[in-house]
């Protein structure tokens, strides 16, 4: 069957697939065509063999997409499928598509060959038709355009990303490009992936935050960017990842084998900004940096084992820095062992840790000295008041719901305004079964 040309001018379609009225914006269970326009230049039919050159197509969709012109080629043989030049346009937006995929793509066979370039530049409003955003979300991002390309070739069983490019011009740019292999078969995927991003006055984001509580907690710097990769294969997955905030950057990079169940980490920060994302948690800037590393995901589990290291340099609360913080701690065999100390000018202590993570019990200690803990210094209180103490605590969570700790006090020192007390020694117990406490 071939046929050399087809026009057809205002016509309308109609498609229901549920029941209840359409919702706002685009409603793929209600599409209602209307101003419906077709020219195809020429179409062809032979058994499997199909293609078509649709000279123009145009409609109104109901939501308010307005095509006004979409053109293209499809063909369909027993080589594969193809989509050349297909162009879709709006009144302010445009998509042009280019795929190839050769005849094992209906089976998703390895070999098969596959190709995409994507380059679109879509207008807001026609974004708000499918999205549907609140007003002020609108409002910020009223008359701008977001971009995206991409172009990618290779096969079902090896795909480059040669390229792929997002925009949202003055705000955000993210590329990306890298190689997957067996993307077909989760256990033998692989491959690596770059990427890289610019992010500025991006505050809108937190305006699609339903949470009214959360959207009013967070917030983001004014010029943040970000570079890194991700390594796979199969079930082990290696990220790196630089970001930077003002004048702040943070260093992560991880290794983690689902598989095996094994894991490291490692993060450094310097001069973080976390007031800029926090702004109403009393945060400041932050250095420091952690490590760990374990096998794993269940300590309770035998032969779980982990080693965490944390070494703060200076950490900003209620605008006091503490600094020389640190935490270690090792897990190996059911046993916890660590330390725990500070030596900020308000703020000294040093602790030692033990415990046991079992199946059955959660037991702890906390042993140790603050030789020097001053709440206004630290901004935590108005008025004058200190405290140092050798302390001794004992917790236990047992697997019946049982809960117990005893906390041993000794040479309690206990500074208020000119006020001065000292507890020779004192000793608290407590014991808590399904809710009671006794």
């Amino acid at each position: 069957i071939s046929l050399a040309r087809f026009v057809t001018d205002n016509n309308s379609f109609q498609y229901t697939s549920s029941t209840g009225e359409p919702v706002s914006g685009f409603d793929p269970g209600h599409i209602s065509l209307s101003s419906l326009e077709i020219m195809i230049d020429s179409a062809y039919n032979r058994g499997s063999d199909i293609s078509a050159v649709i000279g123009s197509l145009a409609f109104e969709e109901r939501s308010g997409i307005k095509v006004e012109d979409l053109r293209g080629r499809l063909a369909m043989d027993s080589t594969g499928i193809s989509i050349d030049g297909l162009k879709r346009q709006t009144a302010r937006s445009n998509i042009q598509i280019d795929a190839r995929a050769g005849s094992g793509i209906t089976g998703m066979l390895p070999e098969t060959p596959v190709s995409l370039k994507l380059g679109s530049s879509i207008h807001t409003d026609d974004i708000f038709i499918f999205y549907n955003a609140q007003q002020n979300v609108r409002a910020t991002l009223a008359d701008q355009y977001l971009s995206v390309n991409a172009d990618t070739e290779g096969t079902v069983g090896e795909l480059d990303i040669n390229s792929l490019m997002v925009e949202l011009p003055r705000r955000i740019l993210f590329n990306a490009d890298g190689v997957l292999r067996s993307v077909t078969s989760p256990d033998k995927i692989n491959g690596n992936i770059r990427f890289d991003g610019t992010f500025r006055d991006i505050g809108f984001i937190k305006l699609m935050i339903p949470d009214t509580t959360t959207r009013n907690r967070i917030g983001f710097p004014s010029n943040m960017s970000m570079q890194g990769r991700a390594a796979i294969d199969g079930k082990v997955y290696s990220p790196e990842l630089a970001l930077l905030a003002d004048s702040g950057r943070i260093d992560l990079k991880g290794r983690i084998d689902l598989g095996a169940e094994t894991y490291d980490a490692s993060m450094k920060a310097n001069d973080f900004p976390l007031y800029k994302f926090l702004p109403s948690d009393s945060l400041g800037y932050a250095t420091l940096s952690l490590y760990a590393e374990g096998h794993s995901f269940d300590p309770r589990k035998d032969g779980a084992s982990a080693d965490i290291s944390l070494t703060v340099e200076r950490f900003d609360y209620r605008s006091y820095p503490h600094t020389g913080l640190s935490l270690d701690a090792l897990l190996a065999d059911h046993k916890v062992t660590g330390t725990l100390a500070s030596t900020s000018q308000a703020a000294r202590f040093d602790f030692d840790l033990t415990g046991i993570i079992s199946q059955q019990e959660y037991t702890g200690r906390l042993a140790g000295r603050i030789d020097t803990l001053d709440l206004q210094q630290m901004h935590l209180s108005a008025t004058p008041l200190a405290a140092g103490i050798v302390l001794d605590v004992n917790a236990s969570l047992r697997s019946d719901s049982t809960f117990s700790v005893d906390a041993a006090l000794d040479s309690v020192r206990i500074a208020y305004g000119e006020q001065r007390q000292f507890i020779r020694s004192a000793t608290i117990e407590a014991d808590a079964n399904r809710g009671q406490v006794w």
